[in-house]
């Protein structure tokens, strides 16, 4: 638990900003400060498979914690921010885990192609990317159609 309260809120909070941590491991050059911390980065992106409950690379829960976002109504299951997120966090992990001589490179790398591929497919539309999807995949809704 620690001093941050709920380890949940603190690993959802942590998620947002991992890009950001592992980008200044890379920026100051700081080996142990990296070894250091690895195994809290790899403990953070193996939560990304335990939100994945439907297997498709992209994390699914609806409470997903950004007050930030709006209400997104019965779309509420899977959301483009927080992939985006995700997808950084692999992709700069493979770089620190390269940098750190750690095995886990490519296996991260290769997530971060899964979740890039995986937000295409899900998110893209002939007008760009929606922002949220429901359960079955029906995308935001524009001028009050359903867009597939």
């Amino acid at each position: 638990m620690g001093r941050c309260g709920n380890s949940q809120t603190l690993s959802a909070t942590l998620r947002k900003s991992l890009s950001a941590l592992v980008g200044t491991f890379l920026w100051r050059g700081d080996k142990a400060l990296g070894k250091r911390w690895w195994p809290q980065i790899k403990a953070l992106l193996a939560l990304h498979d335990k939100f994945d409950s439907d297997g498709d690379d992209l994390e699914d829960r609806a409470n997903t914690p950004y007050p930030e976002q709006p209400d997104p109504g019965t779309y509420n299951h899977e959301m483009l921010y927080v992939q985006c997120f995700w997808r950084q966090a692999f992709a700069k992990a493979a770089c620190v885990a390269e940098w750190l001589g750690e095995a886990d490179a490519p296996q991260f790398a290769q997530k971060a192609k899964h979740i890039s591929a995986a937000i295409e497919k899900v998110f893209g539309t002939d007008y760009g990317l929606a922002v949220w999807v429901d359960k079955n995949h029906n995308r935001t809704r524009i001028s009050g159609t359903s867009r597939s």
